[in-house]
């Protein structure tokens, strides 16, 4: 719809400030800047990046339940079987979301997913591994009483160290110990993992 100027009354040109015949300011609003923006989920508009971070936790959290179960945690014996399981997992639900897994996807995905397994196995071995000492605390200290009662050399020093493996002080350093090292090595093998769910799922 054409304005026109308050003052002469010409036409005014859509988008035009003053008016060309008199020099009037145009009362008219500016029109709204063009931008190319188009809203997410339009027509071809580019999907986001699926977040890694939810596979690699679902992942992790099925290794480290594996992982810190007692008895069931012997699999780790072969090649942290239960955490290369986890990086798999990982890869398999982020396959689901991307078009193709690219190797570095996959060793990320799998490292991420180790370093949960850690987390998790540490934190349901503490509370196994409490009962466990204060069970064999009493059993672990008649055996040393019965050493030094046959064996009178025996050094008093390395007797009190014996007992103190059973307390429950000794008990949380050895887990914050065992932390670490399964943090750094549940991490190289859920990044085997991913890749072997890379070679897995890969789509023909």
């Amino acid at each position: 719809m054409p304005a026109f100027c308050p003052s002469c009354g010409n036409a005014v040109e859509e988008g035009s400030k003053f008016c060309q015949r008199c020099g009037t300011p145009s009362s008219q609003p500016p029109p709204p800047p063009q931008t190319n923006w188009t809203p997410p989920g339009a027509p071809g508009f580019p999907p986001t990046q699926p977040n890694k971070m939810k596979a690699a936790l679902l992942g992790g959290l099925v290794g480290g339940l594996l992982s810190g179960l007692p008895l069931i945690a012997a699999g780790n014996c072969c090649f942290c079987l239960w955490v290369v399981l986890g990086g798999v997992i990982a890869v398999y639900l982020y396959s689901k979301e991307v078009p193709e897994v690219i190797s570095g996807d996959a060793a990320l995905l799998g490292l991420q997913s180790g370093m949960v397994s850690a987390v998790v196995s540490t934190l349901l071995s503490i509370p196994v591994r409490l009962i466990m000492s204060r069970f064999m605390s009493g059993f672990q200290r008649e055996m040393i009483d019965k050493i030094l009662e046959q064996q009178s050399d025996f050094p008093p020093q390395l007797a009190e160290f014996l007992k103190a493996l059973s307390s429950p002080g000794f008990q949380l350093g050895a887990i914050a110990i065992g932390f670490i090292f399964s943090l750094v090595f549940y991490s190289m093998f859920g990044a085997l993992g991913g890749l072997i769910g890379k070679a897995m799922f890969k789509r023909k």
